[in-house]
C-alpha cells in the first residue's frame, strides 16, 4: 500500500534531471501534487482494510503475511493504535 505509493512516487520523481538537492525537493513536491486522487483513495482504502484485518485478528498474523520478527509485529500494533486514535477519536 504505502510501499506501492512510495515506489510510484520514486519512479516518477527520477524521470526528471536532478542536478541538486533543491531540484530533488521540487520534483518530489510536483509529483506528490500530481498523484491522482483516485490512486490515493485506493491506497488509503487498502491501508484501512489491512488495519481492520489486523484488528479483527487481535494483532496476530495476517493471512497473507508471515512476520519473521517481533519488531514487525510491534510495528503493525503501532499502526493499529495509530489508526484507532485517528479514526475513532
Amino acid at each position: 500500500m504505502w510501499y506501492f505509493l512510495w515506489g510510484y512516487l520514486k519512479s516518477t520523481v527520477y524521470t526528471h534531471q536532478l542536478e541538486n538537492l533543491q531540484a530533488l525537493k521540487d520534483a518530489i513536491r510536483r509529483e506528490i501534487a500530481a498523484i491522482p486522487p483516485a490512486m490515493t483513495e485506493r491506497v488509503m482504502r487498502a491501508f484501512r482494510n489491512r488495519l481492520e484485518e489486523c484488528i479483527a485478528n487481535d494483532g496476530h498474523h495476517l493471512g497473507d503475511i508471515i512476520f519473521k520478527t517481533r519488531q514487525k509485529l510491534l510495528y503493525i500494533s503501532f499502526l493499529v493504535l495509530q489508526w484507532n486514535f485517528l479514526y475513532l477519536y
